[in-house]
């Protein structure tokens, strides 16, 4: 499969253009073959179920924070309020600072490429105004 699994189960297509739009030269799931296989053997420490056991205080931390700013926004729906949550925790647990204010241009920017990426919209979208 390791040899041959290129040829019938590759991701360059579609995130290559992920890839490009972010700079990324070494992206995993746009790479293959021993570039792939050496990137994920370098990343598998840092994002080890061990490595993410030590950082539960900070979850945690991270988790009050984000929540105790809730008290000012108006009723809505469960689903931006994890998605804020959730990419404040990602951003500084693996980034050091999470989107913050700048969360609402986030979700435009990762909606956006995602759904370029994916085929859902037409690439011509990462040239709009509102993305870049």
């Amino acid at each position: 499969m390791t040899k041959t699994g290129d040829q019938y189960l590759s991701g360059r297509d579609s995130w290559d253009v992920f890839a490009q739009e972010v700079d990324a030269q070494y992206f995993l799931a746009a790479i293959e073959g021993k570039v792939h296989s050496r990137l994920r053997k370098v990343i598998k420490q840092p994002y080890s179920r061990h490595q993410i056991m030590r950082q539960t205080a900070d979850t945690i931390a991270i988790t009050r924070t984000v929540i105790g700013k809730w008290h000012n926004k108006p009723a809505t729906s469960v689903f931006p309020l994890m998605q804020e949550l959730v990419s404040e925790q990602i951003g500084q647990l693996l980034l050091g600072e999470g989107p913050g204010d700048y969360f609402p241009d986030f979700v435009v920017f990762m909606r956006t490429i995602l759904n370029a990426v994916l085929g859902q919209t037409p690439k011509f979208m990462l040239k709009m105004p509102k993305y870049k």
